[in-house]
């Protein structure tokens, strides 16, 4: 038989205490990059939601700043002094005496949706056309958790000389709160 003198080996305590070590440190290495990875989906969707945020009410604000009023509103019932909307039609102020100018904003299924500005003949009612295929809406905002107004010196919507906008975004778990205050610049025309 032959043996093997002055060949070092490790030991089986010595693996074994090795095996320890390097599990201690790649498990702190794994923490670390999960705890990254958690924080860098966080803050993607807060930057999402933030840009839906933003997105929502800037399309609204812009829309309804030459405003004359709200020509229909379907509002639920007040919760603190602020209704959740559903559809709000805003009659835009124009130069054409024949036609009105309208646009529509509906919420839905945690998303915003508008028309383009819509043209009727002064002489039809808002009230029975703001259904019709001439509304047709496109989605510019999703997200959406809660869309309310607070109606500005008035009680009466058609009456409101502006709006105050509260909108919230929820986009995996990351809520963004806006308001907003808009006064009809063209109001008093309307009056």
């Amino acid at each position: 038989m032959i043996y093997l003198k002055n060949k070092k080996g490790f030991t089986l305590v010595e693996l074994l205490l090795a095996l320890g070590i390097m599990g201690i440190v790649l498990s702190a290495i794994f923490t670390f990059f999960i705890f990254n990875y958690k924080s860098f989906v966080r803050g993607e969707n807060q930057v999402e939601a933030q840009y839906q945020s933003q997105i929502a009410m800037n399309e609204l604000i812009e829309n309804i700043m030459d405003a004359e009023k709200i020509a229909v509103a379907d509002l639920e019932n007040k919760v603190d002094g602020k209704y959740p909307v559903k559809i709000l039609v805003f009659k835009i102020s124009d130069d054409d005496e024949d036609m009105d100018t309208y646009i529509k904003f509906e919420y839905k299924n945690q998303k915003l949706y508008k028309t383009n500005k819509v043209k009727i003949n002064s002489t039809d009612s808002i009230e029975s056309r703001y259904k019709e295929d001439i509304f047709t809406t496109n989605q510019y905002a999703v997200g959406i958790r809660n869309f309310q107004i607070e109606l500005q010196e008035a009680e009466d919507y058609k009456e409101s000389k502006g709006i105050k906008v509260f909108i919230t975004i929820n986009i995996n778990n990351e809520e963004i709160h806006l308001k907003n205050q808009v006064y009809f610049r063209n109001w008093k025309l309307a009056n």
